[in-house]
């Protein structure tokens, strides 16, 4: 008797795991067989992503700021429109950054990875100014304190304005950085945190 409730008891048991495992195919949806089998390979990397795309083209001396978005960024609101004219909507492909600002975004982020960057920021929301005085880009460290913030432009550059002055008394790194000589990833720290 207890010769035949071992046989039993094994029978269940085989019968559970072979019910568990068809289950499981059903479920999870693989093809594996019963006994032993190949694993399942890892799915390969499909490429560079398109930062990685850019940034490697940038070491290599490939991009123009002209040509990241067209010659000049459209505006991204239509212009105002008297009432009795139809309203337009905005055009949808229009750039929402000047190329040389999508330039030192993307070096930006690539040079600090453990850094928050914001573009079109506004000195009214740190607080430093009022108005609408603004900087292209602007750095957080991980705490989320400003760090530094720069402004890109084309030659000749600008006159300095007040704003430099104000970001300096913040005690927040103020960078002119010019868009046909834009700094390498590896010099944008040096940029930011120099004595």
């Amino acid at each position: 008797m207890g010769l035949l409730q071992g046989f039993l008891g094994l029978a269940v048991g085989a019968a559970g795991v072979v019910g568990w495992f068809v289950l499981r195919k059903k479920v999870l949806g693989d093809d594996l067989p019963l006994f032993g089998g190949a694993k399942k390979k890892k799915p390969e990397r499909a490429g560079p992503n398109e930062l990685e795309t850019f940034i490697a083209a940038y070491r290599a001396g490939k991009v123009d700021p002209a040509t990241l978005a067209g010659a000049a960024a459209r505006p991204a609101v239509a212009p105002f429109l008297a009432p009795a004219q139809p309203v337009q909507r905005a055009d949808r492909s229009a750039a929402f950054l000047r190329p040389e600002v999508k330039l030192a975004y993307l070096t930006f982020r690539s040079a600090l990875r453990d850094h928050h960057v914001f573009i079109n920021v506004q000195l009214a929301d740190l607080g430093i100014a009022t108005g609408a005085a603004r900087v292209d880009v602007l750095v957080l460290d991980a705490s989320f304190s400003p760090v530094a913030a720069a402004d890109i432009h084309r030659e000749p550059p600008p006159p300095e304005t007040g704003k430099a002055g104000a970001l300096r008394a913040a005690g927040i790194r103020y960078l002119r950085l010019s868009a046909s000589a834009m700094p390498k990833p590896g010099e944008i720290h040096a940029l930011i945190y120099r004595a």
